[in-house]
């Protein structure tokens, strides 16, 4: 927890946690409350339906994503390894952020076909239908959608901050 979280705590009557290893005590678990077309996903059933939505075909897809706002060092190392990626028959869902999409399809150019650039995602439960895999962050709520739908996924820690993205992943890393 940050100072604000360390602080409050000190006054309030009742601390709800996200997880057992947050040291806040005492404190209540409660996890983190996801909406229920996330918590409710049967990613096999809803795979056609969700490929078809995104222009995509069978075979491997690669969703990549920084969360609402993107990530420049998940998106400039996607799109290094795009000509890679495609030859080796895998498909990017690349949610690059509204500030960066345009970005990465400059950089992108005339890339591979199965490479598709968007801005945002509104019900990211589609995007985890259509993936086999995941490289993104590691917020606390994305490690929890990730647990909640058995999507598997690279983590890549936020480098700043108090090491907090680091410890989101860890109980997914275990």
């Amino acid at each position: 927890p940050g100072v604000a979280n360390r602080l409050g705590a000190r006054f309030a009557r009742t601390v709800a946690t996200a997880g057992p290893d947050v040291p806040l005590h005492p404190s209540t678990v409660v996890g983190i409350p996801l909406r229920r077309e996330v918590a409710d996903l049967d990613r096999d059933a809803a795979r056609p339906v969700a490929r078809a939505a995104f222009g995509l075909a069978e075979g491997p897809v690669l969703l990549v994503t920084g969360g609402s706002q993107g990530a420049r060092r998940l998106n400039s190392a996607v799109v290094e390894a795009a000509s890679a990626l495609a030859a080796a028959g895998v498909q990017v869902l690349h949610v690059a952020g509204p500030t960066q999409a345009a970005d990465v399809r400059a950089e992108l150019g005339e890339g591979p076909p199965t490479h598709h650039v968007l801005d945002y995602v509104d019900g990211m439960q589609n995007a985890y239908a259509a993936a086999d895999l995941v490289l993104c962050r590691s917020g606390a709520m994305t490690c929890a959608e990730l647990a909640a739908v058995g999507l598997p996924a690279v983590l890549v820690p936020l480098p700043i901050g108090n090491g907090e993205q680091a410890l989101n992943a860890g109980p997914l890393v275990a």
